[in-house]
């Protein structure tokens, strides 16, 4: 009889749609994480309150994931990883990026799993945690978001900012260099890495000509 498909059918349309409804909590975490992190482009003097603000949320994020996580059966992981997939890239991107203004380090794979309350990769193959390529993706936004802040910090008249970011910025290049990447979307957004250390280093140059980064270390001694 296919009354045993249709309960099969009627219950995956009842996960996907469960799964759906968790990934808005969670794509709503990201939207409050992205203004947040906005402020610190605009009042780049009030980083650290801003950063402190985006941490608030870490609580919500991790709920948020082990709701999602209570959904997804393992053996059908791959099946719904796709609706959360661009979304945790993008919230990877905000965790380094404040993990990087916090310690000037960039932050593990595992580290951010341990932010969002998931198991990781390393319980299995299946389980709930960040992919090394959704990871990645994240990683290789850093750049671009360094690159504005490099600009950010001078019109705030930090001259010193821009060097330690362009330091941080050609280490990471030079680091995701020696990855063979076969993913043609992760090989583009690694490409435009270059041009974003190309930005970074067109504002060191311009505060050097123009002797800003002595005064600023004068100022500062």
């Amino acid at each position: 009889s296919f009354d045993v498909y249709n309960e099969l059918l009627n219950k995956e349309k009842e996960t996907r749609e469960s799964v759906k409804d968790a990934v808005k909590e969670i794509q709503n975490d990201e939207k409050k994480l992205q203004r947040i992190l906005q402020q610190v482009h605009i009042n780049y003097r009030q980083a650290p309150e801003y950063i402190s603000k985006v941490k608030d949320i870490y609580p919500d994020l991790k709920s948020h994931f082990q709701s999602l996580q209570a959904l997804v059966p393992s053996d059908v992981y791959y099946r719904y990883l796709g609706l959360w997939k661009q979304t945790l890239a993008q919230i990877v991107t905000y965790i380094a990026f404040v993990h990087w203004m916090e310690a000037d380090a960039l932050i593990k794979l595992e580290d951010v799993d341990l932010i969002l309350g998931l198991p990781g990769k390393a319980a299995g193959p299946s389980s709930f945690g960040v992919e090394l390529e959704d990871y990645l993706s994240g990683i290789f936004s850093i750049p671009s978001e360094l690159a504005r802040l490099s600009v950010t910090s001078v019109i705030a008249q930090d001259y010193i900012f821009p060097s330690k970011i362009s330091r941080f910025a050609t280490e990471l290049y030079s680091g995701l260099r020696l990855l063979n990447l076969k993913n043609d979307f992760l090989r583009k957004k690694f490409d435009s890495i270059k041009y974003d250390i190309k930005r970074i280093e067109e504002v060191v140059y311009d505060i050097s000509i123009r002797g800003l980064n002595n005064k600023d270390k004068m100022e500062t001694s």
